[in-house]
C-alpha cells in the first residue's frame, strides 16, 4: 500500500508498536492511500504523473510504503522508510 500526505510533523513520526508493529513508524498522514502490485522479486511502484504546470513548482509531499508481511507482527504489516518528494524543474 503506498501512503502520502502533505504533513510529517508532529505527531510523526508514530510509533506503530501499540497496534502490534514494533519496529514500524508511520512517517506522514494518511491523506492518499492506494493499492499496489509486487512482482515476484517483490519489487513495485507507483507512477504520478503531472501536468509541466507551475502550480505543482514547489510542491512538497512525503510517502511510504505499508507492506502485507503476515510473519513479521501481530498486525501483519511492516512499513518502510518515508520519502521527501518536491516537484520542481
Amino acid at each position: 500500500m503506498i501512503i502520502a500526505d502533505f504533513r510529517s510533523a508532529s505527531p510523526f513520526p508514530l510509533d506503530l508498536g501499540f497496534l502490534g508493529m514494533p519496529g514500524c513508524h508511520l512517517f506522514t498522514g494518511l491523506a492518499f492511500t492506494d493499492i499496489a502490485l509486487l512482482d515476484g522479486s517483490g519489487t513495485g511502484s507507483y507512477p504520478v504523473s503531472l501536468s509541466p504546470a507551475a502550480q505543482w513548482l514547489g510542491l512538497l509531499f512525503y510517502t511510504q510504503w505499508a507492506c502485507l508481511d503476515p510473519a513479521a507482527n501481530a498486525f501483519g504489516l511492516t512499513t518502510s522508510n518515508y520519502g521527501r518528494v518536491l516537484c520542481g524543474n
